[in-house]
Protein backbone atom coordinates (compact mmCIF):
# COMPACT_ATOMS: atom_id res chain seq x y z
CA UNK A 1 0.00 0.00 0.00
CA UNK A 2 2.77 1.93 1.04
CA UNK A 3 4.49 1.77 -2.45
CA UNK A 4 1.28 2.45 -4.33
CA UNK A 5 1.09 5.62 -2.28
CA UNK A 6 4.27 6.77 -3.24
CA UNK A 7 4.36 6.06 -6.93
CA UNK A 8 0.93 7.46 -7.06
CA UNK A 9 2.91 10.97 -5.01
CA UNK A 10 5.75 10.81 -7.70
CA UNK A 11 3.04 10.56 -10.71
CA UNK A 12 1.05 13.32 -9.29
CA UNK A 13 4.36 15.16 -8.78
CA UNK A 14 5.69 15.24 -12.11
CA UNK A 15 1.93 15.76 -13.48
CA UNK A 16 2.03 18.84 -11.49
CA UNK A 17 5.57 20.04 -12.76
CA UNK A 18 4.71 19.84 -16.67
CA UNK A 19 0.98 21.66 -16.14
CA UNK A 20 3.57 24.52 -14.42
CA UNK A 21 5.87 24.37 -17.34
CA UNK A 22 3.17 24.46 -20.00
CA UNK A 23 1.41 27.56 -18.01
CA UNK A 24 4.97 28.83 -17.97
CA UNK A 25 5.32 28.40 -21.86
CA UNK A 26 1.93 29.73 -22.48
CA UNK A 27 2.75 33.07 -20.85
CA UNK A 28 6.32 33.39 -22.04
CA UNK A 29 4.59 33.25 -25.59
CA UNK A 30 1.44 35.81 -24.90
CA UNK A 31 4.05 38.44 -23.06
CA UNK A 32 6.50 37.99 -25.40
CA UNK A 33 4.57 38.33 -28.61
CA UNK A 34 5.24 41.19 -30.84
CA UNK A 35 2.85 44.18 -32.62
CA UNK A 36 3.80 44.45 -36.45
CA UNK A 37 3.70 47.94 -38.03
CA UNK A 38 3.89 48.17 -42.08
CA UNK A 39 5.38 51.32 -43.22
CA UNK A 40 4.90 51.95 -46.96
CA UNK A 41 7.47 54.73 -47.44
CA UNK A 42 10.48 53.32 -49.25
CA UNK A 43 13.62 53.24 -47.56
CA UNK A 44 16.88 51.74 -47.54
CA UNK A 45 17.40 48.60 -45.28
CA UNK A 46 19.40 51.08 -43.37
CA UNK A 47 17.01 54.20 -42.95
CA UNK A 48 14.20 51.72 -42.23
CA UNK A 49 15.86 50.10 -39.55
CA UNK A 50 16.44 54.17 -38.61
CA UNK A 51 13.07 54.53 -38.91
CA UNK A 52 12.07 51.48 -36.85
CA UNK A 53 14.16 52.03 -33.96
CA UNK A 54 12.78 55.76 -33.72
CA UNK A 55 9.46 55.22 -33.37
CA UNK A 56 8.80 51.28 -32.81
CA UNK A 57 11.60 48.88 -31.51
CA UNK A 58 13.41 47.41 -34.54
CA UNK A 59 12.88 46.18 -38.16
CA UNK A 60 10.61 42.74 -37.58
CA UNK A 61 12.64 39.58 -36.06
CA UNK A 62 10.44 36.86 -37.27
CA UNK A 63 11.68 33.53 -35.57
CA UNK A 64 8.39 31.24 -36.55
CA UNK A 65 5.95 29.97 -39.46
CA UNK A 66 3.08 31.75 -36.63
CA UNK A 67 4.93 34.96 -36.99
CA UNK A 68 5.09 35.06 -40.58
CA UNK A 69 1.61 34.49 -41.20
CA UNK A 70 1.42 37.35 -38.72
CA UNK A 71 4.14 39.77 -40.73
CA UNK A 72 1.52 38.61 -43.79
CA UNK A 73 -1.48 39.52 -41.83
CA UNK A 74 -0.36 43.10 -41.36
CA UNK A 75 1.22 43.35 -44.69
CA UNK A 76 -2.48 42.61 -46.53
CA UNK A 77 -4.60 44.55 -43.76
CA UNK A 78 -2.59 47.85 -45.09
CA UNK A 79 -3.10 46.18 -48.70
CA UNK A 80 0.21 45.48 -49.77
CA UNK A 81 0.86 42.95 -51.79
CA UNK A 82 5.06 43.58 -52.21
CA UNK A 83 8.02 42.57 -50.40
CA UNK A 84 9.49 44.31 -47.57
CA UNK A 85 12.23 45.04 -45.53
CA UNK A 86 12.94 42.92 -42.55
CA UNK A 87 15.26 42.71 -40.08
CA UNK A 88 17.35 39.77 -41.15
CA UNK A 89 20.79 41.37 -42.42
CA UNK A 90 24.17 39.40 -43.02
CA UNK A 91 27.97 40.27 -41.81
CA UNK A 92 29.51 36.79 -42.72
CA UNK A 93 26.54 35.17 -41.21
CA UNK A 94 22.65 36.24 -40.97
CA UNK A 95 21.51 37.60 -37.77
CA UNK A 96 18.69 39.97 -36.88
CA UNK A 97 18.99 44.29 -36.25
CA UNK A 98 17.67 43.69 -32.95
CA UNK A 99 19.94 41.33 -31.72
CA UNK A 100 18.29 38.20 -31.02
CA UNK A 101 19.73 34.90 -30.64
CA UNK A 102 17.62 32.84 -28.67
CA UNK A 103 15.29 30.29 -29.66
CA UNK A 104 14.27 30.87 -33.26
CA UNK A 105 16.97 33.54 -34.47
CA UNK A 106 17.74 30.57 -36.89
CA UNK A 107 14.52 30.33 -38.72
CA UNK A 108 14.69 31.23 -42.45
CA UNK A 109 12.58 30.27 -45.06
CA UNK A 110 14.35 31.35 -48.26
CA UNK A 111 12.86 31.47 -51.95
CA UNK A 112 14.65 28.42 -52.90
CA UNK A 113 13.32 28.19 -56.50
CA UNK A 114 15.39 31.45 -57.38
CA UNK A 115 18.12 30.15 -55.13
CA UNK A 116 18.24 32.56 -52.59
CA UNK A 117 19.93 33.75 -50.82
CA UNK A 118 22.78 34.55 -53.66
CA UNK A 119 24.42 37.22 -52.55
CA UNK A 120 24.39 38.59 -56.13
CA UNK A 121 27.58 40.03 -57.32
CA UNK A 122 28.20 40.09 -53.67
CA UNK A 123 26.24 43.12 -52.78
CA UNK A 124 22.91 41.89 -51.22
CA UNK A 125 23.21 41.60 -47.78
CA UNK A 126 19.80 42.92 -46.78
CA UNK A 127 16.55 40.99 -46.72
CA UNK A 128 13.10 41.08 -47.79
CA UNK A 129 10.01 39.10 -47.43
CA UNK A 130 7.41 38.72 -50.29
CA UNK A 131 4.05 38.41 -49.87
CA UNK A 132 4.18 34.37 -49.99
CA UNK A 133 6.28 34.52 -46.65
CA UNK A 134 9.43 33.90 -49.08
CA UNK A 135 13.17 35.48 -47.73
CA UNK A 136 14.95 37.23 -50.75
CA UNK A 137 18.66 38.76 -50.22
CA UNK A 138 19.05 42.21 -51.94
CA UNK A 139 21.15 45.20 -51.93
CA UNK A 140 20.47 47.32 -48.34
CA UNK A 141 21.03 50.56 -50.88
CA UNK A 142 17.65 49.62 -52.39
CA UNK A 143 14.60 51.21 -51.23
CA UNK A 144 11.54 49.10 -50.53
CA UNK A 145 8.69 49.58 -47.82
CA UNK A 146 9.25 47.69 -44.48
CA UNK A 147 7.89 46.16 -41.15
CA UNK A 148 8.52 47.50 -37.86
CA UNK A 149 7.78 45.62 -34.30
CA UNK A 150 7.15 46.61 -31.58
CA UNK A 151 7.44 43.91 -28.22
CA UNK A 152 9.48 42.64 -25.52
CA UNK A 153 13.03 41.78 -26.62
CA UNK A 154 13.48 38.20 -26.56
CA UNK A 155 17.10 36.75 -24.83
CA UNK A 156 18.69 39.84 -26.77
CA UNK A 157 22.93 39.33 -26.54
CA UNK A 158 23.74 42.97 -27.93
CA UNK A 159 22.03 45.51 -30.61
CA UNK A 160 22.94 45.99 -33.91
CA UNK A 161 23.40 49.23 -36.07
CA UNK A 162 24.89 48.46 -39.39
Amino acid sequence: LFEMETERMFELTQKLASTQKELEETKNEQTNQYQYHFVSGSFTWREAQAYCRQKHTDLATIQSPTEVERVLDTLSSAGHTSEVWIGLYSEMDWRWSDGFAGNGAEYRDWETSDYEPDFYYAYQFCVLIANNGKYWDDSCSISYPFICYNGNEKQLLHSYIV
